[in-house]
């Protein structure tokens, strides 16, 4: 059994972000940390998740693949994001549409999971100053080291920790992990192992003390990451969880646990 209070929370509505459709392309082969095999894609190529076919503002709100986040940035700036109970809240004055943030992040993710160099990589994405679309790098990052080694997994894992909380606030975290979940049967199809990945990743989370114990018992979070949410637990709840969650991933050299 879990060994946090399991505390019923009121329900809160989140709104609709973003596309539901991917842009990694899965290799195959299997994976260092039972990632195992990797199925095609079913176009044979990279999927698009709407930031790079097409420029914001192209689709008119009538087409079912409309993304009201990309018309433009007057809808976020200045507006605070809901507090949630686990987190605080944002205030974006970004001039970018999210859509350019995706495009904006894209080779920072890609350059950081080969070199492990945090002090860029945080250079690097406080320099775009869009704070209030962080949690886009956190799904993305997390999600393009999947299909890695466990080296890459630790190196986002230590990414989110050194950049919280000026670069990565609980709140941008936490709304990370929430796209991840409404994503998550969409990336099971390639990454198998997907699920039991996230939870490593969540409970690494609080462990390093970037998302609180309670963000596992809001409502709205355990309604979306379901058995993810609940796998995270029961990984917090064993003995000497701590210790282990620390090298889940390894040393972070490369070697195994």
């Amino acid at each position: 059994m879990s060994t946090f209070n399991q505390v019923k929370l009121p329900e809160t509505k989140t709104g609709t972000e973003g596309s539901a459709k991917r842009n990694i392309q899965r290799k195959g082969g299997s994976k260092q940390g039972g990632g195992g095999p990797r199925k095609a894609s079913a176009t044979g190529g990279e999927v698009d998740d709407g930031s790079l076919s097409y420029v914001a503002g192209a689709l008119d709100r009538g087409d079912p693949n409309y993304d009201s986040e990309d018309d433009g940035y007057a809808g976020f700036a200045n507006t605070k994001i809901n507090k949630r109970s686990w987190g605080e809240a944002i205030v974006g004055n970004s001039k970018l549409t999210l859509t350019a943030y995706k495009k904006e992040i894209t080779p920072v993710i890609r350059e950081y999971l080969a070199t492990g160099d945090v002090s860029n990589a945080i250079a690097s994405i406080e320099a775009i100053e869009a704070p209030e679309y962080s949690y886009e790098f956190v799904k993305r990052g997390i999600n393009t080291s999947l299909d890695m080694n466990d080296r890459e997994r630790e190196r986002m894992s230590k990414l989110l920790s050194e950049g919280y909380p000026e670069t990565f606030s609980s709140n941008m975290i936490g709304k990370g992990f929430e796209r991840l979940f409404e994503l998550v049967d969409e990336i099971e199809k390639d990454c198998p192992q997907c699920r039991d990945m996230l939870s490593t990743y969540l409970a690494r989370c609080v462990v390093d003390e970037v998302l609180p114990p309670s963000f596992l018992n809001d409502a709205v979070v355990k309604n979306l990451g379901g058995e993810i949410v609940e796998y995270s637990k029961r990984l917090l709840s064993r003995d000497h969880a701590g210790a282990k969650l620390e090298r889940i991933w390894g040393p972070g050299d490369g070697r195994p646990v």
